[in-house]
């Protein structure tokens, strides 16, 4: 409780006594929580916790934000998967694809992918066969900070932002403040003290601000293998991997922290692409007691990998579209 732990700093002081230490903490409880911003049990508690550490008679808030309800969002998740197979002996073929689309249950987060895979083989002759698989993906994530200490994590944020700092501006009656439009106004918080997440509001500036995560993904397989002589075999395979990925994080330069510096921009490209050549003989061979196995090979690579980014700030009137 807050409360106690001003009571116990002023307790540490020679200039009080414990009963003079609670009365400063039920003092300035409010003006250490809330700066100059709003009361929340009203102006007639100015001191709503009373010397004891208990709320007052009569005193009750006039609001409790939920900041972790509104940072979530209803998150509805549609997979659909379609596969075919068949063939016979000598032949075999297998296709597949998929759509996934979850909504997240963070604000403003989602996922969406669409994947194909094909995977063919055949024994086109006696002493000949081969195959192909090749494989598809391209992915689409709606990307909300979520995953360390930063103040714009998504997730933490809602679940330690506490109740008594309010969504929306309020008046000293706790009812909403409206602007001219009648619509309520967003509270950052510029009263709150250091460490309480002055000047932000997730709610606000995540549905104008924009993180998204982008990547292609295409991959082949492919072999031949044949019988020269009995025994002797060779076999060829290529293998390919291409992926491409594109970042976009923009920030608004209307609400939020970014709106001072008139929002900013950021885009990253990367460009992954390798492929391996491999070919190898054997020849395996039994005469009488003695058994030879010999193989001969070699192998080709390589990779190669491309990046490009760019950022810009001071975007001011300029609202991301469609990057």
């Amino acid at each position: 409780m807050y409360w106690e732990a001003l009571r116990n700093q002023y307790a540490k002081s020679a200039d009080y006594t414990p009963a003079t230490a609670a009365a400063q903490a039920s003092k300035d409880l409010v003006t250490k929580l809330m700066g100059g911003g709003p009361n929340p049990y009203g102006p007639q508690y100015a001191q709503p916790v009373g010397t004891d550490g208990k709320l007052v008679a009569g005193a009750r808030p006039l609001w409790n934000s939920d900041w972790s309800d509104a940072m979530e969002q209803q998150a509805l998740r549609t997979e659909l998967n379609l596969s075919v197979s068949g063939g016979g002996k000598a032949n075999q073929y297998f296709f597949s694809a998929g759509y996934l689309n979850d909504k997240g249950i963070a604000l403003e987060s989602g996922y969406q992918r669409f994947n194909l895979r094909s995977n063919i083989t055949s024994e086109m002759t006696s002493w000949l066969k081969g195959g192909v698989n090749l494989s598809f993906a391209h992915s689409m994530q709606n990307y909300p900070v979520s995953s360390d200490s930063k103040t714009s994590n998504v997730i933490t944020a809602g679940r330690t932002m506490p109740g008594f700092y309010p969504i929306y501006e309020m008046n000293t009656d706790g009812s909403y403040k409206l602007d001219e439009n009648g619509d309520r106004i967003y509270d950052f918080g510029s009263y709150r003290p250091s460490g309480s997440m002055a000047n932000w509001n997730l709610p606000a500036t995540l549905p104008l601000d924009k993180s998204e995560r982008m990547k292609d993904e295409v991959s082949g397989r492919t072999f031949l293998e044949a019988t020269i002589i009995e025994g002797l075999k060779f076999k060829t395979s290529f293998n390919f991997d291409l992926i491409n990925y594109n970042t976009l994080d923009y920030t608004n330069p209307q609400l939020g922290p970014a709106k001072e510096n008139g929002g900013g921009v950021s885009r990253m490209n990367t460009r992954t692409f390798s492929w391996t050549w491999n070919n190898i003989a054997t020849y395996d061979k039994t005469i009488g007691e003695h058994h030879f196995n010999v193989l001969a090979g070699m192998e080709a690579y390589s990779y190669r990998y491309d990046e490009l980014t760019a950022s810009r700030s001071k975007w001011r009137n300029l609202i991301c579209r469609n990057w």
